[in-house]
């Protein structure tokens, strides 16, 4: 049989409502996007390492898309390069708005351009994620025989309305109104007669939608989420974003069947932290796992290190529904292979990203799995202070600072019964996060923490972070210790027990902590900013700790993988066994002063980088690039600058013998970074 276009449509779904052509305005320079938009059009702004266009395209493309023509008047030439350089899922035009059009007037232009006049198109903006069936709205527009079909969403406002009165007095005030506004998604599908009904100059929102609506020819189609694009939300690492727009019910089940398959595991296990939304996630996950035949562990409320635990300890993959220290709208979704083994990006996580964004989901097993509760809290607590006793040391005081996150839970359950009397400190389970950001990196967080340690005079002061896999120290002065010294104290102690060994250690720990390894016998091993580098580092040299001055500690005993908990065990264990205060045990560990990291927004990250690299060549000068750039200056003296890698962003950390000498490198290293 001969299969004409129409049949091929009708084949794979369309039914008699086809559409083949698209429109995306990309036209304007998309100044809210700056600094990202300072040398590329708004449709090559990268999102999770992809162009927003190439984003679309792929969508569109899936759903029986074949020709797109894009407006564009910003940096046209830019985009025409693009698109004649690499290889996409469907036919571009790329034309040129010499002049701004508007909306409406660059959807005309636009449209004028498509290969087949006499059909219907549907149009996008620009500058959207989104993932919804572009087939089920083509339906609805037939069956409403609408001459226009705008996608909307709702949106509920999060914040206060305020009436007021002509004096400016306020006549009500509605905190976050409950019922929400319906709005305009960005995409449209319309019939070939409209395009010369747009204006030629314009918005059509203000002349064709209410021409057309008084008519009785404009439909709407609700979709579930406006930036609810996969793109958006699965990142380098995990998967993380805003509920529900970025991260809802619907992806995490995708996002467990793919998961299943991705590992291969009859047998998964699942955790969560304490957002409101993580229950309604962690079932939804467990049910797609289900689904793809495998048979789910629901561990319930833990920390992530709780998780690794849980997925170490039963050899099985895990989940983890948390956030982290994210705002309270957030919510994400970490995975580990069994044993704790991360996945990442390269291990993993692109092809789940790749199997979401195609929308290749598996079938539905012919025997689905079941799903069985197990709370593994006291194996968990049992197995850490079996890592690290405290039994016989002196009694000390910790104020324990939880930000209403996971420690709230674990903490008591690992401290109980040990020479420790915890004063707790936001212990109540809560993911609006009533009191601060449950992110201690953040100075301003630690405000409360210090105060209370200085009032009750506790030798020491824990904060955790929300999913509780970092942990932060204040001494007894209520001074923060620097995670560098950390890392020098614990690897003294693991070295102590397995001589000789390798620990890691990132390219912006203080040159203290890789001093202290060597004098004690150990072999330092620098890696890369980044839990998947620093796992990777220590699995290739057998390391028996790693630590990141982000708070982010690692260990060999524990599947290698991040623990705040453990953390602490090991730092109250140290300051037990002797009489010092911690400031002075900590000063053991602290040799140099630091700026800490100082953000510098560039316009041209690598050649920024080469600047610097250029302007500090000199005798005895040693530089490197395993993470960004980092000039030793061999006499005590050193710098790192490292790029973001979601920002136009340099990130500078500085390190000197005494504090003059790092105020004076910084500002000369910024001076060049800065520099028009």
């Amino acid at each position: 049989m001969t299969i004409t276009h129409d049949t091929a449509l009708a084949i794979t779904g369309w039914g008699g409502a086809h559409v083949r052509q698209a429109v995306i305005l990309a036209g304007g320079q998309a100044s809210r996007l700056r600094p990202y938009t300072d040398h590329i059009p708004k449709a090559l702004v990268e999102v999770a390492g992809r162009p927003i266009f190439e984003h679309q395209a792929h969508w569109l493309a899936a759903e029986g898309i074949e020709e797109v023509v894009i407006s564009c008047g910003y940096k046209a030439d830019v985009l025409r390069d693009y698109v004649a350089a690499n290889r996409l899922p469907l036919n571009v035009r790329v034309v040129v708005e010499d002049e701004p059009l508007g909306r409406g007037g660059g959807l005309k232009y636009a449209a004028t351009h498509l290969p087949f006049p006499a059909e219907r198109w549907a149009g996008l903006n620009g500058d959207i994620l989104t993932r919804f069936s572009l087939r089920d709205l083509a339906r609805a527009h037939v069956e409403r025989n609408a001459l226009a079909t705008l996608a909307v969403t709702p949106l509920k406002s999060p914040y206060g309305i305020v009436e007021m009165s002509h004096s400016d007095r306020v006549t009500s005030f509605t905190e976050a109104p409950v019922l929400p506004h319906w709005i305009n998604a960005g995409v449209y599908l319309f019939e070939p007669e409209v395009t010369a009904l747009l204006p030629d100059l314009g918005d059509h929102e203000d002349t064709t939608f209410p021409e057309l609506a008084r008519e009785d020819r404009l439909s709407a189609y609700r979709i579930n989420g406006y930036w609810r694009g996969v793109d958006n939300a699965v990142k380098a690492y995990d998967i993380r974003g805003e509920v529900p727009a970025q991260l809802n019910s619907d992806l995490a089940c995708r996002t467990g069947a793919l998961f299943v398959r991705l590992t291969g595991a009859p047998r998964i296990v699942v955790a969560r932290d304490m957002r409101d939304s993580s229950p309604e996630l962690a079932a939804a996950f467990a049910a797609g796992a289900n689904t793809a035949g495998a048979d789910v562990v629901d561990a319930g409320l833990g920390s992530t290190d709780y998780l690794y635990y849980a997925s170490g300890s039963l050899d099985l993959p895990g989940a983890m529904i948390t956030a982290s220290h994210n705002p309270a709208k957030d919510n994400g979704i970490k995975l580990c292979r069994a044993g704790a083994a991360p996945i990442g990006e390269s291990s993993g996580l692109g092809r789940i990203r790749s199997w979401l964004e195609s929308g290749d989901i598996p079938a539905p097993a012919a025997r689905p799995g079941t799903t069985t509760s197990r709370n593994l809290l006291g194996d968990y607590a049992a197995h850490l202070n079996a890592l690290v006793p405290l039994k016989g040391n002196r009694r000390l005081t910790a104020v324990v600072d939880a930000g209403n996150g996971m420690a709230g839970h674990t903490v008591p359950a690992v401290l109980d019964g040990l020479p420790v009397d915890v004063d707790a400190l936001y212990f109540e389970l809560d993911g609006s996060f009533p009191h601060h950001e449950a992110n201690p990196l953040d100075p301003k967080n630690l405000v409360d923490l210090q105060a209370r340690v200085r009032a009750v005079g506790a030798d020491i002061g824990l904060a955790f972070d929300g999913d509780a896999d970092r942990c932060f120290f204040v001494d007894e002065r209520g001074e923060a210790v620097s995670p560098s010294a950390v890392v020098g104290l614990v690897a003294a102690r693991e070295l102590a027990r397995h001589p000789g060994s390798a620990v890691v250690h990132n390219v912006i720990t203080s040159a203290a902590a890789v001093e202290i390894i060597r004098e004690l016998g150990g072999t330092p091993v620098r890696s890369r900013v980044g839990h998947s580098f620093m796992k990777a580092a220590m699995a290739e040299h057998d390391a028996v700790f790693g630590g990141e001055h982000s708070g982010h500690y690692y260990f060999r005993d524990f599947w290698r993988a991040d623990t705040g908990m453990l953390t602490a065990l090991h730092v109250l264990a140290a300051l037990g066994e002797q009489d010092r205060p911690l400031s002075e045990l900590a000063a053991g560990y602290s040799r140099y002063a630091a700026s800490g990291e100082i953000n510098s927004v560039v316009a041209d990250v690598p050649g920024t980088l080469d600047r610097v690299e250029a302007a500090c060549r000199g005798e005895g000068v040693t530089t490197d690039r395993l993470d960004g750039l980092t000039v030793d200056l061999s006499d005590g003296r050193w710098f790192n600058l490292r790029p973001s890698n979601t920002e136009p962003l340099l990130r500078l950390n500085v390190e000197a013998p005494v504090p003059a000498a790092v105020d004076a490198l910084r500002d000369e290293v910024l001076a060049l970074v800065r520099r028009s």
